[in-house]
């Protein structure tokens, strides 16, 4: 294989498994500014660790530099296969991309991940310990939090338990570069589906969840 072929094919293997481009993959400030993740070309509405990304090597055709990526988007219950034709600069640096979607194919769904399924938009809800008074206050088109448009869903989130299995203190980071927190608690029936969440926006900004935690034990005197 060609040097410049082989320079490509690395910066496929990089760019779908280090996911940060921080990692030192060589692509260009514009390709950085637009695609601050590499998920960021695909169709996703969770953080990255909910989305799997695949290389496929063997459907690529890297001599005309296309590379055909698998997004396995994990609380959606979806996999999505694109072709991605890959932009150089003339120092062979990822300068941008086109993206066609080829196929899309949906999973049956399970109870796993429940709580990140009911946060982020478009999940799949088949099969989730849900009461029917929970599916009719919320639906998963939109979660359970009202501005979960103002959140960068390519962060993943700070977050400490405040009491076992019910409570935490979530801290989100929103598109503007705050980190915003929340106080979560999960009410079950008594056959263990999710009937409500109450969801409370906490007035500490650029925090940590240890920090929150802290903060708000101590102003409602919780030992």
């Amino acid at each position: 294989m060609p040097f410049v072929g082989q320079r490509k094919l690395q910066n496929c293997y990089d760019l779908a498994f280090s996911y940060d481009l921080e990692s030192g993959v060589a692509v260009t400030e514009k390709f950085h500014k637009k695609y601050p993740f590499f998920l960021d070309l695909f169709i996703h509405y969770s953080p990255l660790s909910y989305n799997r990304i695949e290389f496929i090597e063997k459907e690529s055709d890297l001599d005309n530099n296309i590379a055909i990526f698998e997004v396995d988007s994990i609380l959606e219950c979806k996999k999505r296969k694109y072709e991605v034709k890959l932009i150089f600069d003339d120092k062979l640096y990822l300068d941008d991309a086109e993206v066609k979607l080829v196929k899309e194919e949906e999973y049956n769904g399970d109870n796993s991940e429940r709580i990140n399924k009911i946060t982020y938009q478009n999940s799949n809800w088949d099969n989730l310990k849900l009461t029917d008074n929970f599916r009719k206050k919320y639906n998963s088109e939109n979660g359970i939090i009202d501005d979960i448009n103002n959140i960068n869903i390519d962060i993943d989130v700070d977050e400490v338990t405040l009491e076992m299995n019910r409570k935490y203190v979530t801290c989100f980071t929103y598109k503007n570069g705050d980190k915003i927190s929340y106080l979560f608690e999960y009410l079950e029936d008594q056959d263990g589906k999710l009937d409500n969440v109450l969801c409370e926006k906490l007035p500490y900004i650029n925090k940590t969840a240890a920090e929150v935690k802290e903060l708000y034990l101590k102003e409602h005197n919780i030992q």
